[in-house]
């Protein structure tokens, strides 16, 4: 599983990679694994006009967008 997740508390420099993080939980028999992108709001603009820019192995392709409720 490959989130990005859109977080405005982010502070990075100019041109810095997005560097995506495993965060599986320690579960016996996970068939998957789990891995978090943390992204800015302007990144998440670029991502949506140029999917490349996504961490290397990783696809918009299939995506599903999740908001936080108000």
């Amino acid at each position: 599983m490959r989130l990005l997740e859109v977080n405005t508390g982010l502070y990075p420099e100019p041109g810095s990679p997005i560097v995506p993080v495993e965060t599986t939980p320690a579960v016996t028999d996970l068939p998957f694994r789990v891995w978090v992108a943390d992204v800015t709001p302007d990144e998440s603009n670029q991502i949506q006009a140029n999917p490349g820019l996504v961490p290397p192995g990783w696809s918009l392709e299939g995506r599903q967008t999740i908001r936080r409720a108000q």
